[in-house]
């Protein structure tokens, strides 16, 4: 399902900073999300759409990272 709606919302309570950004980064070319330094925080969807995918990433490579995703 495709919306109209253009809002866009932060998707957290509080501001909590990127630790990487989308695009060519020094770990992966391209990185394919935003991730935030969370930790227990609820996590709330910045527009209308379905969830494909939420699980953990067993990431382990040059910067030995990994975490949970949503992907929307």
């Amino acid at each position: 399902k495709q919306s109209n709606n253009k809002y866009f919302r932060f998707p957290f309570n509080k501001y909590i900073g990127v630790t990487q950004w989308h695009g060519n980064t020094a770990y992966q070319h391209p990185h394919t999300g935003i991730d935030f330094g969370a930790f227990k925080e609820p996590v709330y969807a910045t527009a209308d759409g379905y969830i494909k995918k939420a699980q953990w990433d067993n990431y382990f490579g040059p910067c030995l990272s990994g975490g949970n995703f949503v992907m929307i």
